[in-house]
């Protein structure tokens, strides 16, 4: 999806509005924030050429836009604030958020689940089968107990369970697999009768956790269109090419 080095840009405007007195009022314009990256991609094979050729074609260069997902960022809306919609919870789960989370602050939330069956706290995130992708979150068990990161499909998503730690622990479940349905599915899986407090959840497309990145309405999941109207390809030798991207947001 990205090769590194790679670079993000976030772009401004601040309008000016002048008075018949002569006196300016600035104020910033959000209509107009961009966000767009920089893709240097090198060593590319015929059968990855071709791919990026056909994304290039179906969105008739700067014409249509698609899903991008951003490497920098954490593909969890709202990824301190379990509390709201975007959080889908199983019937029977309670959640208290305000809670003090690993970092000093109050974004943690209190999962308990008072049932005799497990119960999830998830999202859907609308993104591809085929990347490897890493979901964590930072955990803390008030007695013992257990708790499972859930990644994957909608249908029959992975579980990985880890025990009580008495202190903060970062939790993370890293997994790929294949299918046509553009759903991920990831979130957290609490036995029967079980409590835990979790933060700074997070998802990336990617093979580890990085630093946790906090998000609200704006997740890594975005709609871009080509910066260009034309694909530049160079050949690197024998059946390897390279390009530049540029995408930016809509």
């Amino acid at each position: 999806m990205v090769q590194y080095p790679a670079r993000r840009a976030k772009n401004y405007r601040t309008a000016v509005r002048e008075s018949a007195g002569g006196k300016r009022f600035r104020y910033a314009d959000s209509a107009v924030d961009k966000d767009s990256w920089e893709l240097k991609l090198t060593g590319l094979g015929a059968n990855e050429r071709q791919a990026i050729d056909a994304v290039f074609v179906a969105a008739e260069g700067r014409l249509r836009a698609f899903t991008f997902l951003d490497p920098f960022d954490n593909l969890l809306a709202y990824s301190g604030e379990l509390i709201l919609s975007a959080w889908f919870k199983d019937a029977g789960v309670l959640l208290v958020d305000g809670q003090v989370d690993a970092f000093g602050g109050t974004s943690a939330a209190r999962i308990t689940n008072p049932t005799n069956a497990a119960r999830r706290v998830y999202q859907l995130i609308a993104a591809p089968a085929g990347y490897r992708y890493t979901l964590s979150a930072y955990a803390k068990w008030v007695g013992s107990g257990v708790l499972r990161l859930v990644l994957g499909g909608e249908v029959a998503p992975g579980v990985r369970e880890f025990t009580s730690a008495g202190e903060w622990s970062r939790l993370e479940f890293s997994a790929q697999w294949s299918g046509n349905v553009e759903v991920v599915l990831a979130g957290f899986e609490l036995p029967a009768m079980s409590e835990v407090v979790v933060c700074g959840a997070q998802l990336e497309p990617s093979a580890a956790a990085t630093l946790y990145k906090a998000t609200n309405a704006r997740s890594g999941v975005r709609r871009c269109r080509f910066a260009d109207d034309g694909l530049h390809w160079v050949a690197d030798g024998p059946g390897l090419s390279s390009t530049r991207i540029v995408l930016t947001t809509i």
